[in-house]
């Protein structure tokens, strides 16, 4: 599966992407398969992934395409962007659209998002707006 992110806007500036040619603040945008990460310090990524792990201390603020996200234990995901499952033993904020979510205990996830789905023994903290299934949160 291969992703295009068209336009990003992040801290530095926009960034617009045309086919494998990139036009402006693009310094944190990736192009072209999508490739797996291993997230070991703080980072904000754009573009595509493939399958991405959080590890502990890192803070991945995500506004890309990710295959499938795992957030482990003392990390933290803060997902604006597209993905398919997220697994979370840490903390999660999934303000942009996945597939489903499963919370591992001592896990955490505010959904203010879409999601397919969510369940597991961790806390789970769906917020106003958010569309779990096809639910819409009131």
């Amino acid at each position: 599966m291969c992703w295009l992110a068209p336009i990003s806007s992040g801290i530095g500036g926009n960034c617009l992407v045309q086919g494998e040619k990139k036009i402006g603040d693009c310094s944190n945008v990736d192009v072209g398969p999508a490739l797996p990460k291993q997230v070991t310090r703080s980072e904000h990524l754009s573009g595509n992934y493939g399958d991405v792990t959080v590890k502990p201390p890192a803070v991945a603020t995500v506004d890309g395409n990710i295959q499938n996200v795992v957030v482990q234990r003392g990390a933290t995901l803060i997902h604006s962007g597209n993905a398919g499952d997220i697994d979370v033993a840490g903390n999660a904020y999934i303000n942009g659209n996945a597939g489903w979510v499963t919370v591992r205990a001592g896990g955490k996830v505010t959904i203010r998002g879409i999601v397919e789905g969510v369940s597991g023994e961790g806390d789970i903290q769906k917020l106003k707006g958010a569309i779990i299934g096809d639910v819409y949160i009131k």
